[in-house]
């Protein structure tokens, strides 16, 4: 009960600043004086400000899904640089304007056995909060293998994470950053949930004024895909 009080009351808070943000950009939007450059950003403001709120409620979701026993993965065979490809195309949309550069490097051919959705949900907590708390720099999402597992880092030039909150980084309601941006400190706790349900490890390294890695290690299927095969009269570089 104590739990969900301070999370309703955390919600309730954290809520309001992305909300008054994006009412902020609406307004200003609907100046018929703004340029076209000052509109297109008032939308930038307000798609940002919509999708940490929509973050929230996801993990929420998640969080009373879990409580309630129901968190339950579907692993299935999946292609990792696809999933990846398509969680740094929807990362970039709420980079525009901003000074950080958000670069992929992805081994090809990965296949991972892991839950599509779920595994989404983790790329996204971690990419959306290296988001919220990079002001400027670099945000890099890896793919590699390392044995009969595929890793996955995101890491970032942030603020870093202090020595005190590194242990706890994976608790329900546990923010490393006191008045930092909005957050119910669930997204890491789902996140590292949900890897463990799928026979995975996430784990964290991070420095103060140094940025944080974060990395998800899954089991890789027996087989890998296959390169595409090179079009009639065409050679393959050796």
């Amino acid at each position: 009960t104590q739990s969900r009080e301070e999370l309703i009351a955390n919600l309730s808070h954290d809520l309001r600043n992305p909300l008054a943000i994006a009412l902020g950009f609406a307004e200003m939007a609907e100046d018929d004086s703004l340029s076209a450059e000052d509109r297109s950003s008032a939308l930038s403001g307000i798609r940002r400000s919509l999708w940490e709120m929509s973050q929230m409620v996801e993990n929420v979701l998640d969080g009373s899904t879990d409580q309630a026993g129901a968190l339950v993965p579907l692993p299935e065979p999946l292609d990792l640089e696809g999933l990846c490809d398509e969680a740094l195309a929807a990362t970039r949309i709420l980079l525009r304007r901003r000074p950080i550069v958000l670069t992929g490097s992805l081994e090809p051919g990965l296949l991972v056995f892991a839950d599509r959705n779920r595994l989404a949900r983790v790329i996204g907590n971690l990419l959306g909060n290296a988001v919220k708390y990079t002001v400027a720099g670099e945000i890099r999402l890896q793919t590699l293998t390392c044995g009969r597992f595929a890793v996955i880092r995101v890491q970032d030039t942030g603020p870093g994470i202090a020595p005190d909150a590194l242990p706890h980084i994976f608790d329900r309601y546990r923010r490393a950053h006191a008045g930092g941006p909005a957050g119910a400190g669930l997204g890491l706790a789902i996140a590292h949930r949900l890897t463990e349900r799928m026979g995975g490890t996430l784990e964290v390294e991070s420095e103060l004024g140094s940025g944080s890695t974060f990395t998800i290690t899954l089991p890789l299927c027996e087989t890998r895909l296959a390169p595409p095969e090179p079009a009639r009269g065409e050679s393959v570089a050796a």
